[in-house]
């Protein structure tokens, strides 16, 4: 039996902790020793939990590695699930004759032979004790559908399982959720290894698979090309195929000022985010292409070399005008030669917002000028003073038709109707709250000062027999630490070389020495069980004539019996 296990950690959250390298051994809080033991396959360590109470139909909890704090795998699973992604078949076998229950399913619907699809000495073990290979899980894949995945090939372990179930052959029969056995799986994906291990005889059948699915890639391909046939796929010498609406972007993104006004003459349209299957196709699901604008330059630039027709053009985020005022502040010298090229400056986008809306919440008074005001707006007036939730005081600087900005705080911000109020009353509620409390707190503190200058001696007195008492329960407390949950502890040494005593008893951590050679740190077990009970009984008196004393202390301090 090996007392001492070194491995990488289960499963490991982060990259940092993946680098690790965790030690558990039989020093460690006994839920990580019952984890480590599972997964590292130590059957022997497991009997030992087994026989302190460990329950192989329990459910693990959430089991932390308690130096590094790393989760560790297994946790939130049976132990005979723990067994299977890592304990090996020896584990599995040993699970089962102590009674584990193999018919567990995870929250996917998938059993134990279903987490064994790239194991495949688990997998045989588990065939071995009469688990069903045939079961399926939510989506009807059985063990084999899943070996066989989504992908054109397979691990050599997925390799080696599907091979172990060849021979079963109703489990080749059955079909899952989609309507597929195994085989017809492998011949979907184009998963050649797995077709020739099932059904080598349908290897024709999946070279003909293969050969329709290129020539219909080549159709498609062919059709895009068609699709784009009267599009200049060469705007403005880019070597990419990319339409003009595609290069005003990357001259955008780039701030290529010479491509900009390059592609600006190709008329691009402006109402989608990346090209359509057709150059003048309107993407409604699309937004505006100023969406994707971030210097002001640039967008003056597009508003200057394009016309009103594609500067009107509609998509979720309305025209220009629109799209501009939702992503943007807004600059009236924008607005000034939109509505000189007669550009509609009232168009509301997908969320059902207009221009003036934007303009009202997030606008200079010079744009909102020129877009016009947010009708129906509320009856706040500028300069009113009003109380947002009731509680802070601000004062309208601009009505709008869903709320108003507010200076408050120091600054301007828009603020929605429902969370401004016309009376402080919540404020002034709260503020006559708040000096109830600390008045009720100050009268306290006065009656607390006057009982400790009428019984100061007495309390002073208290407080140091207090503090001494607190002193010895930490010193009780940290010497029954040394001995853990259970009457043992244990001392540690380290010594050169390998030393074993007769019990087997010793757990051994191996790390380097400064010299280079092979340092075991020992840990030697004793046991004492009355000095246990000694300091369990002693801990017990001193918190019983810690709070008697306390007790005491607070009646002088609050004047009460």
């Amino acid at each position: 039996m090996k007392n001492t296990l070194l491995g990488l950690a289960f499963v490991l959250l982060s990259p940092l902790a993946a680098q690790m390298i965790l030690t558990v051994d039989r020093t460690a809080p006994p839920d990580v020793q019952w984890a480590w033991a599972l997964y590292q396959g130590d059957v022997a360590w497991v009997e030992e939990l087994i026989a302190k109470g460990f329950n192989v139909n329990k459910k693990l909890g959430e089991i932390k590695h308690h130096e590094s704090g790393t989760i560790l795998g297994g946790s939130g699973e049976y132990p005979i699930q723990v067994a299977v992604k890592g304990g090996g078949p020896d584990m599995i076998r040993y699970l089962a004759k102590k009674g584990a229950n193999l018919g567990v399913k995870d929250p996917e619907g998938q059993s134990l032979i279903h987490l064994a699809y790239n194991r495949p000495r688990a997998l045989a073990a588990l065939i071995e004790l009469k688990v069903n290979p045939q079961a399926q899980d939510a989506q009807g894949n059985t063990v084999l559908h899943i070996a066989i995945g989504i992908g054109k090939s397979m691990s050599e372990e997925r390799d080696e399982v599907v091979g172990l179930l060849k021979g079963q052959k109703k489990l080749l029969t059955i079909k899952n959720k989609k309507g597929r056995t195994a085989v017809e799986q492998a011949l979907h994906y184009h998963n050649r290894r797995a077709v020739e291990i099932l059904a080598a005889d349908r290897l024709p059948e999946l070279e003909k698979n293969i050969a329709v699915a290129k020539t219909k890639e080549a159709a498609e391909e062919k059709k895009k090309t068609e699709q784009f046939a009267n599009i200049d796929l060469r705007v403005c010498g880019q070597r990419e195929r990319l339409t003009a609406s595609d290069v005003l972007i990357k001259a955008a993104n780039d701030n290529d000022r010479k491509l900009l006004a390059c592609v600006l003459q190709k008329a691009p349209t402006l109402a989608n985010y990346r090209s359509c299957a057709k150059e003048g196709e309107l993407c409604e699901t699309r937004p505006h292409v100023a969406f994707d604008f971030s210097r002001d330059e640039l967008i003056e630039a597009v508003i200057d070399g394009s016309s009103k027709e594609k500067l009107d053009a509609d998509s979720y985020l309305g025209n220009m005008a629109t799209a501009l005022l939702f992503h943007f502040n807004g600059k009236a010298v924008w607005f000034k030669k939109l509505k000189a090229k007669g550009v509609r400056l009232d168009v509301r986008n997908g969320h059902g917002k207009s221009p003036q809306m934007y303009a009202c919440e997030k606008s200079g008074d010079d744009v909102v000028a020129i877009v016009g005001a947010d009708a129906g707006g509320l009856s706040f007036k500028a300069g009113q003073k009003v109380w947002v939730q009731g509680l802070s005081e601000g004062t309208v600087v601009r009505s709008c038709s869903h709320g108003a900005v507010l200076l408050w705080n120091g600054k301007k911000s828009f603020t929605a109707a429902n969370m401004i109020r016309s009376e402080p009353q919540a404020f002034l509620t709260q503020k006559k709250d708040t000096n109830r409390a600390a008045a009720k707190q100050s009268a306290q503190d006065a009656l607390y000062e006057a009982n400790y200058r009428k019984h100061k001696q007495q309390i002073d007195l208290l407080r140091k027999v207090m503090a001494r008492l607190s002193h010895q329960i930490v010193a009780v407390e940290n010497e029954m630490a040394v001995y853990g949950e259970t009457p043992t502890r244990y001392e540690k040494s380290s010594v050169t070389g390998y030393k074993c005593d007769v019990n087997q008893q010793n757990c051994r951590t191996t790390t380097q020495g400064g010299g280079g050679e092979t340092v075991l740190s020992q840990w030697r077990r004793i046991e004492n069980r009355d000095a246990v009970r000694k300091l369990q009984l002693k801990h017990s008196e001193l918190v019983s004539e810690y709070d008697r004393f306390a007790r005491e202390h607070d009646k002088l301090l609050t004047g009460k019996p």
